[in-house]
């Protein structure tokens, strides 16, 4: 028998770096978004004065369409991106360009002749040093290759790690993004956040809808993947098994975002899905789901 686990058993083990606990602390929060901003980059006067948490820039018929965690916008008009990576191998360079690269696609409309563009940033905050290096930030811009002349685009694809203590401006705020408690957290504004939707009923309530969503998002998600098989092989009833299956897809799936959150155990998750150690691994081999712990 499956044992169901209660969103509130978990969520305080969450750290801003957990993707529901992050969406729910930056949504419409410009005074906790400029905080980072201005820590990150160093401009201790800027002014954000918008914030869309999971905001959503569409493609085409023919390209793909951009989510970002926690877009931005200050008072001079600069833009900015920030990412929440737990798994490293998301943060790439190519990500950070094609984001880039979207943001600008729709900044100029058409009719528009002289082209003029406001800054951008894209900040990726991470657990592990992408580069592998000895930096906790890395801070790139476009330059001419041999004498490093400024090529002035003002295009910025800035790196965080957490890992990396080597930055004294940053500890505090690679402190508290792994910190679970917030009464251990050193940052007013994050403590303050963290503590409404892991310590008080309402917002412990928001925390408790959104992880539902998700699990049913993902139940979701598995019974398509699974409909779809189960009617392409041609099975009599392939609509029954493909639910069934891809509704088990879903919950590895939600549940292996559990783990690689650090929310759950391993163990944990098996004793909810009733299910071995090797089925578990080859469902999640099968349907390409990362398991950071496998």
């Amino acid at each position: 028998m499956k044992k169901e686990i209660n969103p509130k058993d978990y969520i305080s083990l969450m750290t801003p770096m957990s993707d529901i606990l992050s969406q729910v602390m930056f949504e419409n929060n410009t005074e906790l978004v400029e905080y980072i901003i201005r820590t990150i980059i160093g401009i201790d006067d800027l002014k954000v004065i918008k914030v869309e948490v999971q905001k959503t820039l569409p493609g085409s018929s023919v390209y793909r369409s951009v989510r970002f965690d926690i877009f931005a916008v200050d008072s001079k008009g600069v833009k900015y991106d920030i990412e929440i990576q737990n798994d490293i191998a998301d943060a790439t360079p190519d990500r950070a360009r094609f984001y880039l690269a979207m943001i600008d696609s729709h900044t100029v409309k058409k009719g528009i002749k002289k082209i003029k563009l406001n800054p951008v940033y894209i900040i990726f905050i991470t657990k592990e040093d992408y580069f592998k290096g000895k930096e906790a930030l890395y801070h790139f811009i476009f330059s001419e290759k041999d004498t490093h002349l400024p090529f002035n685009t003002e295009a910025h694809i800035i790196y965080l790690n957490l890992s990396n203590k080597t930055n004294k401006k940053l500890l505090d705020l690679q402190h508290d993004f792994m910190c679970k408690d917030p009464t251990d957290m050193r940052v007013d504004v994050i403590r303050r956040s963290a503590n409404y939707y892991k310590n008080t009923e309402e917002g412990v309530n928001k925390m408790c809808e959104i992880s539902k969503q998700i699990f049913n998002d993902g139940k979701a998600y598995g019974f398509n993947i699974g409909e779809a098989k189960g009617i392409k092989i041609g099975e009599a009833n392939g609509i029954k098994i493909g639910e069934a299956k891809g509704i088990k897809v879903g919950e590895i799936k939600t549940y292996a975002n559990m783990i690689n959150n650090n929310l759950i155990t391993l163990d944990q998750a098996l004793s909810s899905l009733n299910m071995s150690t090797e089925e578990f691994v080859n469902l999640a081999n099968q349907y390409k789901i990362v398991i950071n712990c496998l």
